[in-house]
């Protein structure tokens, strides 16, 4: 016999059923302990392994998780889908992306239609990540599509509840660390400090901007319309916000960029001005990425543990699937990274 033995086989070799001979694979229903060495033997003998389509025929499942977000290229989302399929891979489960594109606006196919498409691969449960779901206001196609694949698919949601959505919705502080980042900014002694990227009618940004704007008025510190300048979560908006703030002849000495993104692109258009970090301005992140301790100068940022997140997702759908009491929820701390960016006392 070959190596390239079946289960048929092995049952055949033993003696026993073909479903014995699954329930020893698999663990599912107790056999004798007999019955189990002799089909492990035989297993071990020839170095069979099931495939995953077969253990999935036998298991009536497709060990498989759908991960659905909207941009792998943004550092954020590489990092949560990292993480995830890492939790997964440990839990014995493949992950099937989909990669929406919803942020960079070039969408091809609407989001709805990925619900749809998740459900035909017949994965065996779903994680959501941004996308429509950070709008202040998603569409009602979208709502519905959710909610219909929530009701048939094992679903969690890394955002804000939605109403009449059954799904476990895990909703991180993401303007938790702002309040510490300005009263570190304060104590350097910076009176005027800057919010830059972020895009209007985001989660994110609102409440960012909200945390931003309550930490300036317990310090005392003013807060205008000139210190806000909006643009996106990318490289080339931290760029574009920096050279908007310095057209107009900012008397801000400090700036929080949205994320570390922005940040590395506000530090390309102050060099462009004749200007360094922290020499001539304060920078600090609201959301590290994985290699902000690397820049020149090192980044001081807000770290999320956002990689704890993506394991808490996938814990608590594994639990969704097997019906199992809900594991209790914590949401990781966030923590500021005080580091060579923001160290100059003025």
């Amino acid at each position: 016999m070959d190596k390239n033995i079946t289960i048929i086989q092995i049952a055949k070799e033993c003696g026993v059923s073909i479903a014995t001979v699954s329930r020893v694979i698999n663990g599912t229903v107790p056999v004798s302990e007999e019955t189990r060495r002799r089909v492990q033997a035989v297993i071990d003998k020839y170095h069979f392994s099931p495939n995953a389509m077969a253990r999935g025929l036998i298991n009536r499942r497709s060990m498989t998780l759908g991960v659905m977000l909207p941009d792998i290229t943004n550092p954020y989302f590489a990092l949560i889908f990292r993480e995830i399929e890492r939790e997964a891979h440990a839990a014995g489960y493949a992950v099937f992306l989909c990669n929406t594109m919803y942020s960079s606006r070039v969408q091809d196919t609407p989001e709805e239609e990925y619900f749809q498409m998740l459900q035909d691969k017949q994965v065996d449960g779903l994680i959501v990540v941004g996308g429509q779901l950070d709008l202040t206001t998603p569409s009602q196609s979208y709502c519905d599509a959710l909610r219909h694949t929530a009701a048939t698919v094992p679903t969690v949601v890394i955002g804000p509840p939605l109403a009449g959505v059954e799904a476990v919705f895990l909703t991180p502080d993401t303007g938790a660390g702002i309040a510490a980042a300005v009263r570190h900014l304060a104590a350097q002694g910076h009176r005027h400090i800057a919010f830059l990227g972020g895009e209007p009618g985001v989660t994110i940004t609102c409440d960012r901007l909200d945390a931003y704007r309550a930490a300036l008025a317990t310090a005392e510190l003013p807060c205008t319309e000139y210190q806000l300048v909006l643009t996106d979560y990318y490289l080339p908006d931290g760029f574009a916000a920096a050279n908007k703030l310095m057209s107009r002849g900012t008397t801000c000495t400090a700036l929080l960029a949205i994320n570390d993104s922005v940040a590395l692109g506000v530090l390309r258009a102050l060099a462009d001005w004749g200007k360094t970090v922290p020499q001539d301005f304060a920078l600090v992140s609201c959301d590290q990425f994985p290699g902000a301790e690397y820049h020149i100068p090192r980044l001081t940022a807000i770290d999320h543990h956002s990689e704890l997140l993506a394991h808490t997702a996938v814990q608590q759908l594994l639990a969704a699937m097997q019906g199992a009491p809900k594991p209790e929820i914590r949401m990781p701390d966030a923590e500021l990274i005080i580091r060579e960016s923001s160290l100059c006392k003025l």
